[in-house]
């Protein structure tokens, strides 16, 4: 809903805060595991009412987005999946919107683990505290990304990997951090090297 709001309404907010949301409904439809809601809510299937999704589909209006955007993601949520987290995080940096990705690769749909939940809650009040104070200075918050939780040896890699083509010729500005992750090798300089 947040990339939703992102594209109808630019401009009304200081920031947004998108938990797991859907950035393109033609993708989200072919890798979600739940197909009964987008089928109940467009009316069938995507190949059979193609121009449901496309009425209602958030990447269309991709190019109107202004507003900041924390983007938080489970990489284990299967009805969303991490894609559209990504994805939703690429088209901010693309666009050069303000933005912050919060990355768990351990958790789902819903932030249960303790830490998780209280990392989860810090993020989000630092991001808009952030928001407010960088509104008041006259500046815009700032990207940064960050990764929390345990990751696999090569699921790691390739997602550092892939966030340093990512942040290939953003401006070093933009770039307030790295990856953060308990791991057998080093996300943060991996990161760091493509950075």
């Amino acid at each position: 809903m947040v990339n939703w709001i992102a594209g109808n309404w630019p401009g009304e907010f200081d920031c947004l805060v998108n938990h797991d949301g859907i950035f393109d409904n033609r993708s989200m439809y072919y890798t979600t595991e739940e197909l009964w809601f987008p089928e109940w809510e467009m009316g069938g299937a995507h190949f059979d009412v193609p121009e449901n999704y496309e009425r209602h589909n958030p990447v269309n209006h991709v190019r109107r987005w202004r507003d900041p955007m924390l983007v938080i993601q489970g990489e284990l949520d299967y009805r969303v999946p991490g894609s559209q987290g990504l994805a939703t995080f690429t088209a901010l940096q693309r666009r050069g919107i303000p933005s912050r990705l919060l990355w768990f690769p351990d958790e789902n749909h819903w932030v249960l683990r303790p830490s998780n939940s209280v990392r989860w809650h810090r993020e989000v009040e630092r991001w808009l505290a952030q928001a407010k104070n960088d509104i008041k200075a006259g500046r815009s918050p700032t990207a940064v990304i960050s990764m929390f939780g345990g990751v696999k040896h090569h699921h790691g890699a390739a997602l550092a990997i892939w966030l340093g083509i990512l942040l290939d010729g953003i401006p070093e500005s933009l770039v307030l951090g790295t990856i953060h992750a308990k791991s057998s090798i080093s996300l943060s300089l991996i990161a760091g090297l493509f950075i």
